[in-house]
Order: C-alpha cells, then structure tokens, then sequence
C-alpha cells in the first residue's frame, strides 16, 4: 500500500475558550487534489496554518511521508514541500485570466503563461 504524503491525525486548535479545530483527521495521497469547503469560522484556514507550522495545535500531528513534523520550523517544512498562499478573492486585475492561472502555477521562473501551465506537476 502507498504511503500517504500528508496525514493529519486528530488535530485540535483552540484560541482561548472557542474550538477553532475540533479532531481533524485526513489523508492525502499523491496525485490527490483536495480543497477545503465550509462557512467562514469552521477552522479551514486554521488547519491549513497547523499543516504549515504557523499555529501549534494542542492535540495530534501532521506528519509529511510518515516524518512527523512537531517541532519543525517554518523554513523547514517550505524546503520540504509545505507552503501557504494566502486566498486572493480577486485575481489581479491587470494580468488576464490566463496570466492569473500560471502566477498560480509558478510563473514567477518563466515570463511565458503557457510553459509554467505545462510544467506544473499537480
């Protein structure tokens, strides 16, 4: 069987007295394309920040092909794969759409849309 390249196991963030995450669990195989749905305040981002190491959870772990990552930095887990872009609710306005999707596709290491499409891996 396949080793899972992220797992979550039981993780639980609390701010105070409110339960932002509440024992999340998941598993994401390589190949998978997932996306977090929920109301504003369900934990979506919270989770997304444990993942990357910017909150601490109080309970449970993330590990990345089976290494947990308690106790990691920041840094450590961007040079192992782990990163967080922050949600853009509006595209930027003066590149056109397809300029949009290959920014998000790295296009930063290339000036042409079409080959930073192509050569992303997902």
């Amino acid at each position: 069987m396949m080793q899972p390249v992220l797992e979550v196991k039981n993780v639980t963030v609390r701010f105070g007295g409110v339960t932002a995450v509440d024992n999340a669990s998941l598993t994401i195989n390589r190949g998978d394309l997932i996306g977090f749905v929920g109301p504003n305040g369900a934990g979506k981002t919270t989770l997304m920040r444990v993942i990357t190491g910017i909150v601490k959870p109080q309970e449970g772990e993330v590990l990345l092909e089976g290494r947990s990552l308690l106790g990691m930095s920041i840094n450590q887990r961007i040079r192992a794969g782990l990163a967080l872009a922050q949600q853009i609710v509006q595209p930027l306005r003066a590149m056109t759409l397809l300029e949009n999707v290959a920014l998000a596709c790295g296009a930063a290491k290339t000036s042409n849309p079409l080959v930073a499409m192509r050569s992303f891996d997902r």
